[in-house]
């Protein structure tokens, strides 16, 4: 990281800003939302300014981590099924806790490089800890705000977003941003949650639909390379700018 994006993280940790409390603030808090039918103790979605926010309880951190999420959606497979491998510059946007920002580091190996990116000062500081307790040295993580990565541009080449863009005030606004961060040829990968009535997932109306992904991606002046199932409940779309 260099001395103004470290600049920039430690200003960012001691603002708080507003946006801190906005869907992009984990996705796996947002993956949460399978449990949200039978409790709330998680916080749930408020209102706010009008918009859909979300702020997870990190004090319920190992629900995020549990064996149960991990049946429910393969984090490795995920993750190559976005395309990251040995060598890529990944930034993980909704980083929340790590748990795809790790198991990135690790197929991105020695010579890649991993950037969680979150809003929650608190995930910032778990998915730190983590990191430095796993030994990956390739990940550095930020804290940002939705409509803005303090990291410098054309540095990715995969831009990862899972169970946030449903969440985000203004999605053609934040996929620009991400649409910033990618290098010549680089991709964006969305995973979200088929729209369709659960539990597990969020309620129906708080989903989009890759065909909604689709449009949203035109706004940003990206295409889509490609949709596909990842199972009975969740979907990637790969993105590339237009």
């Amino acid at each position: 990281m260099t001395a103004e994006q470290h600049h920039s993280h430690q200003a960012t940790r001691q603002e708080r800003h507003r946006h801190e409390q906005h869907g992009h603030g984990s996705h796996q808090d947002h993956q949460d939302h399978q449990d949200q039918h039978a409790d709330h103790e998680h916080g749930g979605h408020h209102a706010h300014d009008g918009h859909r926010t979300h702020r997870f309880n990190p004090a319920n951190i190992q629900r995020l981590l549990g064996q149960e999420r991990q049946e429910l959606l393969p984090v490795t497979a995920t993750l190559q099924a976005a395309g990251i491998v040995p060598g890529h510059t990944v930034v993980d946007l909704g980083c929340g806790p790590g748990y795809f920002t790790l198991p990135a580091a690790a197929l991105a190996g020695d010579t890649g490089r991993v950037y969680g990116v979150d809003v929650q000062p608190e995930m910032v500081d778990i998915c730190l800890r983590r990191a430095a307790e796993a030994g990956h040295r390739q990940v550095d993580v930020l804290q940002s705000a939705e409509d803005h990565v303090p990291l410098a541009g054309s540095i990715a080449d995969r831009v990862f977003i899972a169970f946030v863009l449903h969440e985000t005030d203004n999605p053609p606004a934040f996929l620009r941003e991400a649409k910033r961060l990618l290098k010549a040829g680089g991709e964006i990968a969305i995973v979200e949650w088929q729209k369709k009535d659960g539990p597990p997932g969020p309620p129906t109306a708080h989903r989009v639909s890759p065909e909604d992904v689709a449009t949203v991606a035109n706004q940003a002046g990206l295409r889509v390379l490609e949709q596909r199932p990842l199972n009975d409940h969740h979907y990637l779309v790969r993105l590339a700018a237009a």
